[in-house]
């Protein structure tokens, strides 16, 4: 039987989240543009090209979990340097379902197939995309789970912070939070990282 987490993620530069507390949605990057928000990012620009001509900078980008095998690959490579771990309530998929696409691997990906979620989600291997990080114990495992733990589910122009349900950082401190955010602090790099 495969866990469920009873959450979805978004990963961020840690100095983003004051913007984003800011006004108050997570947005993407075509609304960032817009609004002539320079954030620190953790994908390249070949990786945001891409998603621009498929359409995808529209939409803000999440995971299913923390093994999403990029976050660990950024923190490797030095392209994530102390990241923002942004729970996200997964009922904004009810919630928005006309404005969610799901992709069966990283959208921008050559051989990705995105669609709605009733065109994919039947598609979507579960019990590979929750295989448990702490059993990627070697790169065997990782090679054979990871195109399908880069599913995504794209959300179009912005997550309003009423779907974000934690978030974990390495401190709080300097970050205006309000009453109702849960902020946890915590070693965020070893959450994403795979240790093998």
């Amino acid at each position: 039987m495969v866990e469920r987490k009873g959450y979805l993620i978004h990963v961020t530069e840690r100095k983003n989240l004051a913007g984003i507390l800011e006004c108050k949605n997570i947005l993407s990057l075509q609304n960032l543009k817009k609004n002539d928000i320079k954030p620190a990012f953790m994908t390249d620009e070949i990786s945001r090209n891409l998603d621009h001509k498929k359409g995808f900078d529209e939409y803000v980008h999440l995971a299913f979990d923390e093994s999403y095998p990029m976050f660990s690959a950024k923190l490797y490579y030095l392209q994530l340097n102390d990241p923002a771990i942004i729970k996200i309530d997964p009922k904004i998929i009810t919630d928005h379902e006309k404005d969610i696409l799901l992709s069966d691997t990283n959208s921008s990906a050559s051989l990705a197939k995105t669609g709605s979620i009733n065109e994919l989600l039947s598609s979507l291997d579960f019990q590979i995309i929750y295989f448990p990080k702490d059993r990627i114990t070697n790169t065997n495992i990782y090679q054979n789970l990871k195109k399908k733990k880069q599913s995504e589910i794209l959300v179009k122009e912005k997550i309003p912070l009423e779907y974000v349900k934690e978030i974990y950082v390495s401190t709080a401190k300097g970050l205006n939070i309000t009453d109702n955010m849960k902020i946890t602090e915590t070693d965020t790099c070893k959450k994403l990282r795979l240790n093998f």
